[in-house]
């Protein structure tokens, strides 16, 4: 008899554990599949697009927690024709501008936008059972703002910027690339034991100047003037005044389909679906975390990108940046040289 304890003990386990499977497998199930998103016109949908590792899954999910909203997570991190290994490296879509060839993504886009995009990468996180609107959260898009922007112009558009070293030095740790000349593989052999530190440091810089050249191209063309910027270090400091500017711009531009959005303000303080965050990191921790990872020559490079790609008035070597979100597109303007049109 006290042999069959053990036994039947151990039956029961795996019974359980297979139960709890059984269950998490549903959850997803009914999570990312059971839902109506019945109202195609692109103007119930906005677009926020950011650098990875710049909080747009935590913004993100801040507006589709108003009741009747969808969250589109990823589109173009799907596979696609001229990408089929699309999800083992990320890498930013090309710079594309109005009117030009954004290839295999554009039928990934037209129908996250639409609505008609059913996976379970991108509604891996929806909440809602019956859509009004979507909220299409975006990572590798910035470079091609300008297509996306002039290809769906009465969606609204929200820009994310974080600062350059901060995302490029989370991706560094995270041995993740956007650096389209590059590839994952060289983070990883920074990061093996005994690796030269000049490993890490290129790396990083491969990154800003990718993240430089996206957000130059992004906030350099027209079609950044119905694109409201918020910067991630204001969100983090000021979340009310930055999530009452995206309302009022949402509501704005988005037409009747945007009227009743109603952030869940309560949310703010809970680390998104993506974070790695600490519990306990502070809010320098979370703004500055490259501070003590770099010596002052490598910060002094990765400024000298910025400056080279018309950004150095955007931000600085220290967190906080150097201009308003409602000028930042008129910054990058100056900083190529460009004057702008008098009023």
């Amino acid at each position: 008899m006290e042999s069959e304890q053990p036994a039947r003990s151990t039956a029961i386990r795996r019974i359980r554990r297979h139960l709890a499977w059984r269950k998490q497998r549903f959850d997803v199930t009914t999570g990312t599949q059971l839902f109506l998103d019945p109202l195609h016109d692109p103007s119930r949908a906005l677009y926020l697009v950011s650098w990875p590792r710049s909080g747009s899954t935590w913004l993100a999910e801040l507006l589709a927690s108003s009741p009747g909203t969808r969250l589109v997570f990823e589109p173009a991190n799907l596979p696609y024709e001229g990408r089929p290994d699309l999800g083992t490296d990320m890498v930013s879509l090309p710079a594309v501008g109005p009117g030009g060839d954004l290839g295999g993504a554009a039928v990934l886009l037209e129908g996250a936008v639409t609505g008609r995009l059913r996976t379970h990468w991108s509604d891996q996180i929806t909440t809602t059972r019956l859509a009004r609107r979507r909220v299409v959260k975006d990572i590798v898009g910035v470079g091609a703002l300008p297509w996306i922007a002039d290809r769906w112009p009465t969606t609204p558009m929200i820009l994310l910027i974080r600062h350059p070293l901060a995302v490029a030095h989370s991706l560094v740790e995270l041995t993740w690339s956007m650096n389209n000349a590059t590839s994952a593989q060289g983070f990883i052999d920074a990061h093996a034991a005994g690796a030269d530190p000049a490993l890490a440091a290129a790396a990083l810089l491969g990154e800003v100047r990718q993240w430089a050249s996206d957000h130059a191209a992004a906030l350099g063309s027209r079609e950044a003037e119905r694109t409201l910027v918020v910067f991630y270090e204001d969100l983090v400091t000021d979340p009310d005044a930055q999530i009452a500017r995206v309302e009022h711009h949402v509501t704005t531009l988005g037409g009747r389909a945007w009227r009743t959005l109603a952030v869940d303000r309560t949310m703010v303080d809970r680390p998104s679906f993506a974070s790695f965050r600490r519990q306990s990191a502070t809010t320098a921790e979370r703004i500055e975390p490259w501070r003590d990872a770099y010596g002052p020559e490598v910060i002094e490079a990765a400024m000298a990108i910025l400056a080279e790609s018309g950004l150095g008035d955007l931000y600085g070597p220290h967190a906080s940046p150097l201009a308003g979100p409602d000028e930042a597109a008129s910054v990058v303007r100056r900083g190529h040289g460009a004057i702008d049109a008098p009023e």
